[in-house]
């Protein structure tokens, strides 16, 4: 670099709070000179592997099979080179398309004995489903989690449901900051020579 360069460093949060983005940007005679290192492969890193769909397996089947890298597949889909080549080896040993799994948890229902219980103990102290789940557990001794009891009353009609307990208590506000700016910190430093 010649003489009257001057180097920033910009550090911005990005979506999650643990990571940082540094960009590195050169100035010369007031024009912005981006160095070739940042390419979309020094963000691979910051990339959010998103949720495998039914849509993008069989994009990644139908673009292997024309001959493209899993790199590159992988980088359009915004999932890893390794779930590429997992669809693919899929395809290729079955003949058919990875199936999808639901993810999450299972939900458990409740049992007959559990559903008379709640149904029995509903009647008999008339509380809502958090007291109840209490009540549940002293009495009879079995340990019912109030969701499971309140979802049970609601298929039975016993219970309804209330919309302004649904809804949010305090807005949702992402970045809750005196300015836009209170995010941001700049260093900056002039080389010479």
């Amino acid at each position: 670099m010649g003489e009257g360069h001057i180097l920033f460093l910009v550090d911005f949060l990005s979506n999650n709070i643990n990571e940082i983005l540094y960009i590195f940007l050169f100035f010369t005679n007031f024009q912005c000179i981006v160095p070739k290192n940042l390419t979309l492969n020094t963000f691979k890193q910051l990339m959010d592997y998103g949720r495998l769909t039914e849509k993008k397996v069989r994009y990644i089947v139908r673009h292997k099979r024309r001959g493209k890298s899993n790199r590159e597949i992988a980088f359009e889909m915004r999932v890893s080179v390794s779930t590429v080549k997992r669809v693919w080896s899929c395809w290729l040993t079955q003949g058919e398309y990875l199936p999808i799994r639901k993810r999450g948890r299972k939900v458990k229902e409740l049992s007959e004995e559990e559903k008379e219980i709640v149904r029995e103990a509903k009647m008999k102290y008339k509380l809502g489903a958090r007291r109840l789940e209490k009540v549940i557990e002293q009495v009879y001794g079995i340990y019912i989690p109030h969701n499971r009891i309140h979802k049970y009353l609601l298929e039975e009609g016993l219970a309804k449901e209330e919309p302004r307990k649904k809804r949010r208590r305090k807005p949702y506000i992402r970045y809750e900051r005196e300015h836009s700016m209170s995010a941001g910190h700049i260093d900056g430093s002039i080389r010479m020579g």
